[in-house]
């Protein structure tokens, strides 16, 4: 335990995500505080990062984190938007079809609740999408299918974009996972393109 304690990694060896030692520290001191044994906070850094904790602004969602709101503000109303279409094709749909699509739009709701949450850590305020019923679905499922399969690959590109851009590592990390998450999407969506 005491091992885990001075490296920077997890139990299986990888690296930790957005591991801080400032962060570390500030949060190691109110876990001491009150208790008078004299325990020294720095002891609990690795060895390499003694010293630096003063140096070193929070890495997750910092400064870089900061400069993202505008595109997290739309990528959150990308995705709600995205999440009541899909509710809405699958109503026109039937059975496996139906299943799959409102799917996607669980998916949908989980990405905006994931970068709601970075949203919250950012600016301290809960996200509240106001578009329902702002735009209106397709007229058909086959357009409404096609429509989505375009909309999903802008949105794979944006986030990978965005990963590319943004020096916080835990956006990043976000923005990777939802790219890969929007490329699954698109070959649902075309592998249902297939079955009409």
């Amino acid at each position: 335990m005491e091992e885990l304690e001075r490296q920077n990694t997890t139990p299986d060896g990888g690296e930790l995500p957005g591991y801080d030692p400032l962060l570390l520290e500030r949060v190691w001191a109110r876990v001491l505080q009150g208790r008078g044994d004299g325990e020294s906070v720095g002891r609990l850094l690795p060895p390499e990062d003694r010293g630096q904790a003063q140096e070193k602004e929070p890495a997750c969602f910092g400064r870089d984190g900061k400069r993202c709101e505008d595109l997290l503000r739309q990528m959150l109303e990308g995705e709600w938007e995205e999440a009541r279409i899909y509710s809405a094709l699958a109503r026109r749909a039937g059975g496996d079809m139906a299943r799959a699509l409102s799917e996607l739009a669980r998916q949908e709701r989980s990405h905006a609740g994931r970068l709601g949450a970075a949203w919250f850590i950012l600016t301290g305020r809960r996200y509240r999408w106001g578009g329902h019923g702002q735009t209106r679905p397709p007229v058909s499922l086959a357009n409404g299918l096609r429509e989505q399969f375009l909309q999903e690959r802008r949105e794979a590109q944006a986030y990978a974009e965005a990963a590319r851009e943004t020096g916080d590592p835990c956006l990043r990390a976000l923005f990777e996972e939802l790219a890969k998450q929007e490329q699954e999407q698109l070959r649902t969506l075309y592998g249902l393109l297939e079955r009409l």
